[in-house]
């Protein structure tokens, strides 16, 4: 797997937070509306940089297996630890007092949830044994174009 680090800075804290992302290559493309999957992770994303743990790195990456492309965005989360199912219902916030430092409404998830659904995939988090919190984000592999089928004309003669 090939891996790039990028840094980034918590809106939260001011703290540089490191993003490592890696994907075998080649990955299968996925069925879906490229302005919508964009949506999907670029909040998925603006969420790890906004809530990741001061110093720590956030993990990004992309598998294909059987039922499509699995994307995992995975970080270490500050001691308001968000509960995994609850984070995708709308105005959900892990720690409420950080609302206003952090932007946004709580709507994110909820809205990155419904439009993975509509593009007949689908979302949702847990944590790894280290304790990470990973989002994940399944999409069906698009469809493979049919071989291309060489046509032959066949003239009747008479005999």
């Amino acid at each position: 797997m090939a891996c790039t680090a990028v840094t980034a800075r918590s809106a939260l804290s001011g703290e540089d937070v490191r993003a490592v992302r890696g994907a075998p290559k080649p990955i299968s493309p996925v069925a879906a509306d490229p302005e919508r999957l964009h949506q999907i992770l670029d909040n998925l994303l603006d969420n790890a940089v906004k809530y990741a743990a001061e110093g720590t790195e956030i993990r990004i990456s992309a598998l294909a297996n059987i039922s499509g492309v699995e994307t995992v965005v995975a970080n270490a989360t500050n001691a308001h630890q968000p509960d995994a199912e609850r984070m995708f219902e709308r105005f959900y916030r892990a720690d409420p007092s950080r609302s206003a430092a952090a932007g946004g409404v709580g709507l994110g998830l909820a809205i990155s949830r419904e439009l993975a659904s509509a593009m007949r995939g689908k979302m949702w988090a847990d944590y790894d044994d280290a304790g990470n919190l990973r989002l994940h984000l399944l999409l069906p592999a698009a469809p493979k174009p049919a071989p291309a089928v060489e046509q032959v004309a066949i003239t009747a003669q008479s005999a």
